[in-house]
């Protein structure tokens, strides 16, 4: 299992859309904890507006362990009116780009989307260091 750890700005979402950052996927929930807490006290942007997070539970696909250095996501979207993404899909984690794009076949054959990307994620590393400004 990993750990990934999202972003969200309340005053920049609005009704069924939530401005959302993802910033990495961690070993373990108290990692994950410890650099959002680090980003919302230093970070510019986060530290600036009332941010929140949270911490979901990312299962991985066949054998992990702590020396899984980077991982492979299976995202799909559509797109809403003011070009924001919705209807996401996103599939478990998957510890090779093969296994990914086998996965990435069949989640299109099941979900109907405008758009699919395989996002390769190095497991520990948080990203958005630089913060974020708003308009």
């Amino acid at each position: 299992m990993l750990y990934q750890l999202t972003f969200i700005d309340p005053a920049l979402s609005h009704d069924s859309h939530a401005e959302a950052f993802s910033i990495g996927l961690f070993h373990s929930r108290e990692e994950a904890e410890a650099v959002a807490v680090n980003m919302l006290a230093h970070v510019p942007g986060f530290c600036d507006h009332p941010c929140v997070y949270r911490i979901t539970e990312k299962e991985v696909s066949g054998p992990e362990g702590n020396d899984l250095r980077e991982v492979f996501l299976v995202i799909g979207w559509n797109t809403n009116k003011d070009l924001e993404e919705i209807d996401l899909v996103e599939s478990c984690c998957f510890p090779s780009l093969t296994e990914a794009q086998a996965a990435l076949e069949h989640l299109q054959a099941q979900h109907c989307r405008s758009a699919w990307t395989i996002q390769c994620w190095i497991v520990g590393q948080a990203d958005w260091q630089e913060g974020y400004l708003r308009d």
